[in-house]
């Protein structure tokens, strides 16, 4: 019977860990995406100002052409 419970325990204990580092590695995945979401809409707004301000008709920013 302290057998079966400590397989158990054990097997309820890494399913535990393998959730966790799932739940884990989903997060920093949205977390990256989100970044670059936000990252391209700084990046527009910056190119907008600074054609607005100098009279530019295209700015490269991060490698792309705004």
């Amino acid at each position: 019977m302290v057998k079966g419970f400590l397989l158990l325990e054990s097997s309820l204990g890494l399913i535990i860990c393998c959730l966790t580092v799932g739940l884990l590695a989903l997060t920093l995945g949205q977390e990256k995406q989100v970044e670059h979401k936000i990252e391209a809409k700084v990046d527009q707004a910056l190119a907008n100002h600074i054609k607005k301000t100098t009279n530019l008709t295209k700015v490269e920013i991060h490698n792309k052409i705004y």
